[in-house]
């Protein structure tokens, strides 16, 4: 995915609404760069936007920051991780601080040799930093990461590269201080101060600088003796990620990033999932409808059958009315031992080993095959009976079972 590098100035977007930016392919080619209001940069949709750019929308960038507004601190630090935790670097550039470190946001250079314990950390304000990560989502950006200018100059000698953009020229001191200078007049009177700083003049420096008022300036610089402008410059190091994003603004983590694109398939699975769940009350509400309506016909039709008996279980009292008629007429009841046993007989390989009648209910004691315990069930089933199994043991090729047969009237 492309990269836009966004060259953050002190006052930014408050005073003014330019910047220096810079796209950058995957393999880091540069592909464009500009100096111009967020409307112009590559990946901002603004409001009212419609065609094939709104696609860029979401584009990733890179914040580099300008003079003051970050700063930075040579401390020591413990060697291995122990150096890297946020408590213990927060607590050793504490003394140079006048706020509480927790207001604030920190960083080690990248790729520092730390053999003798001294880092250089990066600091700025926590609310400076969040505020310009907001403006940028609100454009549709995604902030990667944010890094100050002076951990991605490029090296050149001992000294390094100094750099001109957003009005000011950036000079790396060979201790790894950073030396901010107005690109105003004043400019070309510099190079004595330098001197006692320990700068090496003349000094190679990058022009980036877009205002006129600025150009100006270096060409005094130049003109003067300690300022020289680069030939073929190379450009700042690829930043790395997070940088001064960590803690409460560190970027989303690429499994939160799946998970946004898994919410819209999710929302719309728990849509039809309370759909489904309607459904099913409503198809429960309609089957206990006509629960209640065939009930209401069975007591009508007892009603009908015995205008003059009392009516307290009216499935159950005609089941009973209809076996008093079958015995009157010759005919075996759905209670009677001979009708409860006539699905067993019909079971292949059942073997009974123990028969209990009580007048309703037929207990058995028996064995069968595993594959007609199925064949079993149908049959009762079909003989308008409730079979209900106590236990069932297996024993070698057969099954052992202990039921009991009862007539099924349902209540």
């Amino acid at each position: 995915m492309n990269h836009l590098r966004l060259l953050i100035a002190p006052g930014w977007p408050q005073t003014h609404r330019e910047c220096a930016w810079a796209l950058y392919a995957p393999d880091g080619r540069l592909l464009q760069q500009g100096h111009s209001e967020p409307r112009h940069w590559p990946g901002v949709a603004t409001a009212g936007q419609d065609g094939p750019d709104n696609r860029l929308t979401g584009q990733a960038c890179d914040l580099i920051l300008l003079g003051a507004q970050s700063a930075q601190f040579r401390v020591r630090l413990p060697r291995g991780p122990a150096g890297q935790r946020n408590e213990v670097i927060a607590a050793a550039v504490e003394e140079h601080l006048l706020d509480d470190p927790e207001h604030a946001q920190l960083a080690l250079r990248p790729g520092e040799d730390s053999s003798d314990g001294w880092r250089d950390i990066a600091v700025i304000d926590r609310n400076r930093l969040a505020g310009l990560c907001e403006t940028l989502r609100q454009l549709g950006l995604k902030p990667h990461s944010a890094w100050p200018l002076a951990f991605l100059l490029p090296a050149k000698g001992e000294q390094g590269l100094a750099w001109a953009e957003g009005g000011l020229l950036a000079l790396l001191h060979p201790n790894g201080q950073i030396l901010h200078l107005p690109l105003d007049a004043t400019l070309a009177e510099w190079p004595a101060t330098l001197a006692e700083l320990g700068f090496t003049l003349p000094v190679q420096a990058v022009d980036r600088e877009n205002s006129e008022t600025g150009r100006l300036a270096l060409q005094a610089a130049h003109n003067a003796g300690w300022l020289r402008i680069a030939s073929d410059p190379p450009d700042l190091a690829m930043p790395p990620p997070d940088g001064l994003l960590n803690g409460p603004l560190a970027p989303p983590s690429p499994q939160g990033d799946w998970r946004q694109s898994f919410r819209r398939p999710l929302r719309l699975a728990a849509g039809l999932a309370l759909l489904a769940a309607g459904l099913l009350v409503a198809d429960w509400g309609r089957l206990a409808w006509q629960a209640t309506n065939y009930r209401q016909q069975i007591a009508q039709h007892y009603r009908d059958s015995f205008p003059t008996g009392a009516m307290v279980a009216p499935l159950l009292q005609m089941q009973r009315q209809l076996d008093q008629r079958r015995h009157t007429n010759g005919q075996l009841a759905t209670s009677d031992f001979l009708a409860l046993l006539a699905p067993l007989s019909e079971v292949a390989h059942f073997t009974a080993h123990r028969l209990d009648y009580d007048g309703q209910h037929l207990q058995v004691e028996a064995s069968l095959p595993p594959s007609g315990l199925d064949d079993l069930r149908r049959r009762a089933r079909q003989a308008g009976q409730r079979l209900e199994i106590a236990q069932q043991t297996p024993a070698g090729e057969q099954l052992k079972l202990n039921f009991s047969l009862t007539p099924d009237v349902a209540q």
